[in-house]
């Protein structure tokens, strides 16, 4: 008798922002809030404009509307969700439409980034895509991101 053949699956938390999907590892996120309150930080990236106040502590607004050509926040409110999201090294709100629920995706089914590419080329960095309800959605990698705008400033 053979061992049952495994799968290796990911969580993914799918997330709308305009038009657009996106979807990040669901075990990064912390928590989902609502609409918050912002403060805009003179001279920082497009991408990252503020920080609100959550657990007592500053984190910084990941705005994602520079990189899909959609209208970036304006201080001091966000969009209707705001997505506690851990990365490696830091903690970010990232701040989008609705979130969607949480789905299960093998492995093998995360595509190279190729119909998803616009997302790349707007300077967000992929893990793959993968296909979510007959679209396209580009899965996020949160940290390569934070490691570049480190490298960046």
């Amino acid at each position: 008798m053979s061992a049952p053949e495994t799968t290796t699956t990911t969580a993914l938390m799918p997330m709308v922002i305009g038009e657009h999907r996106i979807a990040v590892e669901a075990l990064s996120v912390l928590e989902i809030l609502g609409p918050q309150q912002w403060v805009a930080i003179p001279n920082t990236p497009p991408m990252l404009p503020g920080a609100l106040a959550w657990r007592g502590r500053a984190v910084g607004v990941l705005d994602l509307g520079p990189a899909l050509d959609l209208p970036t926040l304006s201080a001091p409110s966000t969009r209707n969700r705001n997505a506690i999201l851990q990365l490696t090294d830091d903690t970010v709100a990232l701040s989008v439409d609705r979130v969607l629920e949480v789905c299960r995706a093998a492995a093998d089914a995360i595509a190279p980034v190729h119909a998803a590419s616009w997302v790349v080329d707007g300077g967000l960095p992929c893990r793959g895509e993968i296909e979510l309800d007959e679209l396209v959605v580009p899965i996020l990698d949160l940290d390569a991101w934070a490691v570049a705008s480190r490298r960046a400033r």
